[in-house]
């Protein structure tokens, strides 16, 4: 019941993209015209596609490849209009698609191992090889962080 929620790019990875695809993961073109529809509609097969008592997981990969200076500045201004936190190193997520499915998938959710929602974030150390396909077929190491919450 694992499904990916992520940007439609992803769907073309050899292999893990396509499983995905495959296994009706919901991808994204961060076009919120256009992905509300495709929320609408995925949602809706998924719960007509399943028995009552199957449930679902969603791994959701929100921001950070979008991260700019400019970018950064538009989420801080967006943060003191909503009296939100400023983030200095990231910017903040939009959560109207996050919203949308757990509002629409209501009841059909599994929250493994423990109830709740769980924030991963990775990130790479500029000191490294950056982390690319080409990189991990040259064998080349790239130091990552996880921060788990």
């Amino acid at each position: 019941g694992l499904k990916i929620v992520g940007k439609r790019s992803l769907s073309l990875l050899p292999i893990l993209g396509w499983s995905w695809f495959f296994s009706e993961s919901i991808f994204l073109r961060r076009i919120w015209e256009s992905d509300k529809k495709v929320l609408e509609h995925d949602i809706q097969q998924l719960l007509n596609g399943y028995p009552d008592n199957y449930y679902f997981s969603f791994l959701m990969a929100c921001e950070g490849t979008r991260f700019t200076e400019k970018k950064r500045l538009e989420s801080m201004k967006y943060a003191r209009e909503k009296n939100l936190p400023e983030l200095k190193y990231h910017i903040l997520p939009r959560t109207r698609g996050f919203t949308m499915i757990m509002q629409g998938a209501k009841g059909k959710i599994l929250f493994f191992p423990v109830p709740g929602v769980y924030n991963f974030m990775l990130g790479f150390s500029k000191d490294s090889a950056l982390p690319t396909f080409r990189t991990l077929l040259k064998g080349h190491a790239c130091k990552a962080q996880l921060y788990i919450k």
